[in-house]
C-alpha cells in the first residue's frame, strides 16, 4: 500500500509542499547573510544575531503599521548589534541597491525572454500599465507617511555622508558575495513557485515559472507596499492566466506562496524574539510604544 516508486514519490503533492517550504526557508536566511558579509570585520560579528533580529522584525513588520517598520529595524541593529544609526541607514541604502539590482536585471531577461516567447505586445502594455500604477500607490503612501516620519530618523539622514565609510571600506569580494547570495535568493523563489505549481498538479515549464515569478515579484517589490500587495498578485495571475493556468489555481498560488511567508515569518519570528530575550507580543508592543513616543 505504501510502496511508491522513487518517481512516483516525486509527484507526491506532500513533497512539493516540502521543497516549497525549503525553499521559503532559503529565502529568510538570505537578507541577514548579506548583513553577516557587510559586517564581516567587525568584532562579535555573528550570522545568528542577524538572523534573530531580521526575523523577529519581519514578524513586526507585519504586525505593524507600515511607518514604523524600518524604525524598528533599525531600533534592533542599534540596541543587539551596537551599530550607529548612520551607519545602518548606510548598509540599509547599500543593500536595497543590490537587492533591487538583482531583481531588476532578473524581471528584465524575463521580459525581454517572455515577450518573445510566451508575451505579446498588448499583455507587455498591460504589466507596464500594472508598475505604473504600483509606483502611483507608492507615491501616495510614501507622501502620507513621509510627513510623520520619526524626526530623529530624518536628522540622521543628513549625517549620512559620514557613514558612508562603512560602504567604502567594503572590499570587493564583499560586493561579490552578497550578489550571489541575492542571486540565490531570486533562484529560490523561482524555485519555490515551481514547487507550488508542481504541488497543485499544474503542467508548465520552469521556464515559465521563471518568467511569471521574476516579473510579478519585482513589480511587488517596486510597488513599496507591505508584502508587494496588489501589484505581485495582480501581474502573477495575469501572466499565469497567459501561460493556460486556470484561474482557480492561478488565484490560488499567490495566496499558498503569502501563506508560505507569513507562517515562515511567525516560526522564525517569534524564535528570534525568545532569543533576543523578548516576549515576541509584548516586545513588539513595547517597542512599538517606544517609536510611536519618539515621534
Amino acid at each position: 500500500m505504501f510502496d511508491l516508486s522513487l518517481y512516483q514519490l516525486a509527484e507526491h503533492p506532500i513533497i512539493w509542499g516540502f521543497l516549497a517550504y525549503l525553499f521559503g526557508v532559503f529565502h529568510f536566511l538570505s537578507e541577514p547573510y548579506r548583513w553577516f558579509i557587510y559586517t564581516r570585520k567587525t568584532s562579535n560579528n555573528t550570522f545568528k544575531s542577524f538572523f534573530y533580529i531580521f526575523s523577529f522584525t519581519a514578524l513586526a513588520s507585519y504586525m505593524l503599521p507600515f511607518k514604523l517598520g524600518l524604525p524598528f529595524r533599525i531600533y534592533l541593529l542599534q540596541k543587539v548589534r551596537n551599530m550607529n544609526a548612520g551607519a545602518v541607514m548606510a548598509l540599509l541604502v547599500l543593500d536595497g541597491i543590490i537587492y533591487y539590482v538583482g531583481w531588476g536585471g532578473a524581471a528584465l531577461v524575463s521580459i525581454v525572454y517572455g515577450a518573445t516567447t510566451y508575451l505579446n505586445i498588448k499583455q507587455l502594455i498591460i504589466i507596464t500599465c500594472l508598475g505604473l500604477i504600483c509606483i502611483v500607490l507608492s507615491w501616495i503612501v510614501y507622501k502620507k507617511y513621509s510627513s510623520s516620519l520619526p524626526d530623529k530618523l530624518l536628522t540622521k539622514i543628513e549625517k549620512l555622508k559620514h557613514s558612508l565609510l562603512i560602504i567604502r571600506e567594503l572590499e570587493k569580494s564583499q560586493y561579490i558575495a552578497s550578489f550571489v547570495v541575492v542571486a540565490t535568493d531570486i533562484s529560490s523563489q523561482v524555485f519555490r513557485h515551481y514547487a507550488i505549481f508542481m504541488m497543485l498538479g499544474v503542467t508548465i515549464s520552469f521556464a515559465q515559472v521563471a518568467v511569471i515569478a521574476s516579473i510579478s515579484i519585482f513589480t511587488g517589490i517596486i510597488s513599496m507596499m507591505p508584502m508587494g500587495l496588489v501589484g505581485y498578485d495582480a501581474t502573477f495571475i495575469l501572466l499565469a492566466q497567459q501561460a493556460g493556468v486556470p484561474m482557480e489555481q492561478a488565484l490560488l498560488i499567490p495566496l499558498i506562496n503569502r501563506f508560505i511567508s507569513l507562517s515562515l515569518s511567525g516560526l522564525f519570528g517569534i524564535w528570534g524574539a525568545l532569543k533576543l530575550g523578548y516576549n515576541p507580543l509584548k516586545g513588539i508592543k513595547q517597542i512599538r510604544s517606544l517609536l510611536s513616543s519618539s515621534q
